[in-house]
């Protein structure tokens, strides 16, 4: 089930795919691009939804109860350190008699290797300061402190796409490609 070689012109050597390689390489790989980025947009149109559901929201007043850079650091397989940075927001707010904690700042909030992006969402969200919460009236929970959708409300749904139409591309043009690779290592040998 591994490749095959083939000696051909020049006394170079090219590999003959298994079939097995050939349809998971031309049809399972490509797919699974294209399930990943249906899944990324599914999830980032839901959430560009409810950000615009989210300026109709009823609102309510809040206390921001912690505020902080969040700051993760991971070790690439080359050995190479990443940092990123979040802010890490908590507010309390009150609906009737329940006493709710949320964390959204606004829909599409992401963290980054720019520390200035996480500190100048935590200076705008002092400890004890207080904030207008808003909140989905059937479900309370749901809050958010910036309603509406935001640039970066778009970035899921746009990567999702461009990894769905990528897998589509790959799923017509690769067949060919490796029909046509064996087809020439074939007339060679």
């Amino acid at each position: 089930m591994g490749d095959i070689n083939i000696n051909v012109y020049q006394g170079k050597t090219r590999k003959m795919r298994s079939p097995f390689t050939r349809f998971f390489f031309s049809r399972i790989f490509p797919l699974i691009f294209f399930a990943v980025g249906l899944g990324l947009s599914y999830k980032g149109y839901s959430t560009i939804s409810l950000a615009k559901e989210s300026l109709d929201w009823p609102s309510t007043t809040g206390k921001i109860i912690l505020s902080e850079i969040r700051h993760k650091s991971s070790r690439s397989g080359k050995g190479n350190r990443t940092s990123s940075y979040h802010a890490d927001i908590k507010y309390t707010y009150t609906i009737g008699t329940m006493l709710l904690t949320g964390d959204r700042v606004s829909y599409g909030d992401y963290g980054s290797s720019d520390r200035g992006h996480a500190s100048s969402i935590v200076r705008r969200y002092p400890v004890a300061k207080k904030v207008r919460v808003y909140y989905m009236k059937d479900q309370p929970a749901e809050a958010v402190l910036e309603p509406g959708i935001t640039g970066s409300t778009w970035i899921q749904p746009v990567i999702g796409l461009v990894f769905a139409v990528v897998g589509v591309i790959m799923f017509i043009r690769i067949p060919g490609l490796m029909n046509k690779n064996n087809d020439n290592i074939e007339s060679i040998t």
